[in-house]
């Protein structure tokens, strides 16, 4: 039975998917198929075992090291203590984005499938948009991983260190992960999710709200005992339909373009919702986040 020795569990929206991407192409690495199993914090997987879990990396064959990508895992100490538990003696990669960059990343996410509406603006005051501002609070969620897995066994780096330096950086998790430090990722660098924005919201919040699944998570849809996606029954009939209207509506709704800059009033008073919380990062991490973030 093969399982990861290492996993990137963090944070959201700071680049784990390319991440994930450049660590496969190392010959003496492999990564979980798919990048994302969501083992440790759903509870219907989780109750089927390191067996399930394994299946995962079930086309290993010799790699030196072996990893997955979810970054929910940094989200909860439960998560953390279940995978210290199942394997003790994992080590763990997380990577961080300026804040208010990857709160402004994760209100597009949102935006684009249907599920947020307004500007960004007006997410800053509320409440039900407060998950964009507390999962860029880093240093909560990295006090209970190091106390779970130790310092030692915890590798940080930052987006902005990847996008800007990828080989040298790439290089620390070599060694940090023991695999060769003198491979070269030809990859580095790339963008792996590019930017897809809606060209009408009405149409791409109509798929939400009543075509996909997604749309009332509480009244339509939930885990079976297998881990897969069960439609209620009032939803059952004609889901395939609903899905592929769906995948009809995202293909020819969506386009490829960059986010439009984010206004300088905005940025600021997002800003300020994390002057403490860097500055805690910075004397957990030891990260110069001065050198990345300008207003930290």
């Amino acid at each position: 039975m093969t399982l990861p020795n290492f996993i990137i569990g963090g944070a959201a929206k700071c680049a784990s998917t390319s991440l994930h991407a450049y660590l496969d192409e190392h010959p003496e690495v492999a990564m979980s198929r798919p990048k994302q199993t969501h083992f440790w914090d759903t509870d219907t997987l989780y109750s089927r075992g390191l067996e399930h879990y394994a299946t995962y990396f079930a086309h290993v064959t010799d790699e030196k090291a072996v990893g997955e990508t979810t970054p929910s895992y940094m989200h909860g100490r439960y998560i953390a203590e279940r995978i210290k538990a199942g394997i003790p003696d994992i080590r763990m990669i997380f990577i961080f984005r300026d804040p208010v960059k990857r709160a402004y990343s994760n209100y597009w996410h949102g935006y684009r499938k249907g599920r947020v509406v307004g500007s960004f603006a007006d997410t800053l005051d509320n409440p039900d948009c407060r998950h964009f501002w507390e999962r860029g609070r880093y240093a909560k969620f990295l006090e209970d991983c190091f106390d779970v897995f130790g310092r030692e066994r915890c590798h940080l780096l930052l987006t902005e260190q990847l996008n800007k330096q990828p080989h040298e950086t790439l290089e620390k998790i070599w060694r940090f992960l023991e695999v060769d430090p003198a491979f070269r990722c030809a990859i580095a660098g790339e963008r792996r999710n590019t930017h897809r924005i809606p060209r009408s919201m009405a149409l791409q919040r109509f798929a939400y709200l009543h075509l996909s699944a997604a749309g009332k998570p509480e009244d339509n849809s939930q885990y079976d005992e297998d881990g897969n996606l069960e439609i209620h029954f009032k939803y059952r009939r004609f889901w395939r339909a609903r899905k592929f209207a769906t995948g009809v509506i995202n293909r020819f709704n969506m386009k490829d373009a960059d986010y439009p800059p984010l206004d300088e009033d905005t940025a600021q008073r997002a800003r300020m919702k994390f002057v403490d919380d860097n500055r805690r990062f910075a004397d957990l991490t030891g990260i110069d986040i001065h050198q990345w973030w300008t207003y930290a």
